[in-house]
């Protein structure tokens, strides 16, 4: 992964990788409400981590966190410019308030494994955001601020998190310097379990810790404890699974960006989901409009160059064409990175899938999905909206599980088998700022492809 979209285009600039064998990743995504402090718990531990020995990390603070994250500061007065924002914090020891929105991704060494923390947002309107972080994780740290205890966006992470089908789990109840009174810590704990237990993950067998890690960053020693118990949990309680290092190549671009030095090349980032890559490979992009071949020019591995990628690794590569001009603007977010001699698979546009809907209890949908409906269909870093045709079978209830055929306002590299989050725009609360706009009701269900046929929607 490259941490400078400026810098990593320099070839020279990036060392080799060392010989020696590399300790195994494991990517944990970061969820939970917004305001919980998720950003603060990532640069809580990278503070304690680069501070131990036998661990290795960088300390970000909350706001390089949420500047890399492409967050824009949040100004404390509208006449007041960024530049003119940042001086007066300068000035006042504090930075301008920050909002992650994008998200970042620090490398943690620890004695044993290395982890990627992702840092997802919080607020409803990035869910998609969200969804791409959980698209290149492996487990989840949710943070819950234990003065608020579970609140809306806790649950529909969790329940984003499953759709995707992770089911690993840490939770971290921070803010615990703002309670006084223990007994509402053991009702927030119990509440955090029955959360996990309605969101289909094991709440008894999760390990919740307490801490506070804003309180860390300002240096009071009394609660590096709780991020050191953090660290040890992250290292033994998840476990690193099994990665399918043979077949075809697999990755779905993250971010992308264009090369300033050499031209003609762009960098995408993304983490290598199956086989390997290694540089000099020729592979293919395709789906989203978009198939052509590429060739892989250098791999990096947050800042080391390395010759090959394995099933995994996040990575930031630089693609070009022999013989063409590979443009940026035809690059976007969820398109697939192939080996163009595997087997042919086609780009896929009419799903025959399984759908779950949440109940009502679950801030589903209020009525039944029927024939026709218009949803977001969520496949990690792949975002495409679709119609759902029952093809003569009742409507799917809330709450209760049933076929139906789903026709993608697109197509895209996917595969029977692959899981999905369904995001519904059409329910929910209206604005009584904007009467004539409704707001989106979030997540009403998830779904597996059971079935697919490579027919194209009609332009």
């Amino acid at each position: 992964m490259l941490s400078d979209p400026a810098a990593k285009m320099s070839e020279e600039a990036v060392p080799k990788a060392d010989a020696a064998a590399r300790l195994p990743t494991l990517a944990v995504a970061t969820i939970g409400h917004v305001g919980c402090g998720k950003s603060s718990v990532v640069a809580g531990l990278t503070l304690i981590a680069a501070r131990l020995p036998g661990y290795e990390a960088v300390y970000r603070s909350v706001w390089e966190l949420d500047r890399r994250g492409g967050s824009p500061p949040l100004l404390r007065s509208s006449l007041l410019s960024e530049r003119d924002a940042v001086r007066r914090a300068d000035r006042e020891i504090q930075p301008p308030e920050t909002l992650t929105i994008r998200g970042a991704k620090e490398v943690i060494g620890l004695p044993s494994r290395r982890i990627v923390a992702v840092d997802c947002p919080g607020r409803r309107p990035w869910l998609k955001n969200v969804a791409r972080g959980l698209a290149v994780a492996d487990a989840l740290l949710l943070v819950v601020s234990a003065p608020e205890s579970v609140q809306s966006q806790t649950e529909e992470h969790l329940q984003l998190a499953r759709a995707l089908g992770l089911e690993q789990v840490v939770v971290f109840l921070n803010k615990c310097d703002e309670v006084f009174d223990l007994e509402w810590l053991d009702l927030v704990e119990r509440d955090v379990r029955e959360s996990l237990d309605r969101c289909g993950f094991d709440g008894d067998a999760t390990r919740i810790l307490r801490g506070a890690a804003g309180q860390v960053i300002a240096g009071e020693d009394a609660w590096e404890a709780s991020l050191r118990d953090l660290l040890g949990a992250l290292e033994t309680d998840l476990e690193v699974p099994a990665r399918v290092v043979e077949g075809p190549p697999l990755l779905y671009i993250d971010r992308f960006y264009r090369a300033r030095r050499p031209n003609h090349r762009v960098l995408v980032e993304g983490r290598v989901l199956r086989g390997s890559i290694a540089a000099g490979d020729r592979l293919q992009l395709r789906g989203l409009g978009l198939e052509t071949g590429v060739s892989v020019g250098s791999i990096e591995n947050f800042n080391r160059r390395i010759e090959r990628a394995s099933a995994g690794d996040q990575i930031g590569m630089l693609l070009y064409q022999p013989d063409g001009d590979l443009r940026a603007d035809r690059l976007r977010v969820g398109q697939a990175v192939v080996d163009p001699r595997a087997p042919d698979v086609p780009l896929l546009a009419r799903l025959e899938v399984e759908i779950t809907l949440l109940g009502p209890t679950l801030n589903g949908r209020p009525t039944p999905l029927g024939d026709g409906h218009d949803l977001m269909c969520i496949f990690g870093t792949v975002l495409l909206s679709g119609c759902v045709f029952l093809e003569g079978r009742p409507p799917i209830a809330a709450g209760e599980r049933g076929r139906a055929r789903i026709h993608l306002r697109g197509n895209a590299h996917l595969e029977p088998g692959m899981t999905f989050a369904l995001h519904d725009g059409h329910q929910g609360p209206w604005d009584s700022k904007e009467p004539h706009k409704a707001c989106w009701g979030g997540l009403v269900g998830r779904g597996r492809i059971l079935a697919a046929e490579p027919t194209r929607p009609a332009e």
